[in-house]
């Protein structure tokens, strides 16, 4: 369709400078999105890798002096000692929790106290087990 008038011609013009405006604000917008995400996705990189030398570093560090690196444990030797002994004695698991998590060292969950009487019990169990097969043997031979 010929423009007749240049009125016609600029308003023509205009519609198309913001159609190719508002293109590119879009384009932009979605080209600056996708910039946005790679530099994230980059960052989270450089931060993960970041991470992972400091905690290298801080193992390195740890070995050099002769320490263990991570958490300490919560039932230490005196701890295990006193719950060892009270247990033996017949106390319930509950009062020796309550007794043990009182002495010093770090704070003593129940759920860790709990988890460590089990093994503690399987351990003596395995022990009252193995003896009397042993005794058995003895006797029999």
């Amino acid at each position: 369709m010929p423009l007749t008038t240049s009125h016609e011609a600029e308003i023509l013009l205009a519609d198309l400078r913001a159609a190719a405006l508002s293109y590119t604000t879009s384009q932009m917008q979605n080209d600056f999105r996708l910039f946005i995400a790679d530099a994230l996705r980059q960052l989270s990189s450089v931060e993960a890798h970041a991470q992972s030398n400091a905690m290298k570093l801080h193992m390195s560090q740890s070995a050099g002096r002769g320490t263990k690196s991570g958490r300490v444990k919560s039932m230490t030797p005196e701890r295990i000692a006193v719950a060892t002994r009270m247990l033996l004695s017949g106390a319930s698991g509950l009062t020796v929790h309550r007794a043990v998590r009182e002495l010093p060292g770090p704070n003593l969950g129940q759920s860790t106290y709990y988890l460590w009487q089990k093994s503690w019990k399987e351990t003596v169990l395995e022990g009252q087990h193995a003896e009397p097969e042993t005794n058995r043997q003895s006797k029999s031979a």
